[in-house]
């Protein structure tokens, strides 16, 4: 996750494209971060429009959104699980457990009976 945004505080023009159309994003964030968000976006806009081929780009552009949003607000919602003050480090070894424990029990290691 990026935790400085600006970069500099210069004002920067980034080309990308989206949908096969070019644009001109303006910001003061690293050109590459901007890229790789138009690519992300371009990703779900090109993955949408593959499952739904008949929508016109605005109805693409909001379900796109939608979902985005949706996602957001489900890893928010995690976030605000979590124990307080528990660090990256921590998280990241809870996690490790958890699909540890989660293989061993996929695999009949833990719980079988004879």
């Amino acid at each position: 996750m990026r935790e400085n945004l600006s970069y500099e505080g210069n004002v920067t023009k980034t080309k990308v494209e989206i949908l096969g159309r070019q644009y001109t994003l303006k910001g003061d964030v690293d050109p590459e971060y901007m890229q790789e968000l138009a690519a992300f976006v371009n990703g779900k806009l090109t993955e949408l429009r593959e499952m739904a081929p008949g929508l016109d780009q605005t109805r693409l552009a909001l379900l796109v959104c939608l979902n985005m949003a949706d996602d957001l607000h489900q890893a928010r919602a995690q976030l605000k699980r979590l124990p307080p003050g528990m660090s990256e480090s921590e998280m990241k070894a809870l996690s490790e457990k958890t699909m540890n424990l989660i293989s061993m029990l996929e695999e009949g290691i833990i719980g079988e009976k004879d």
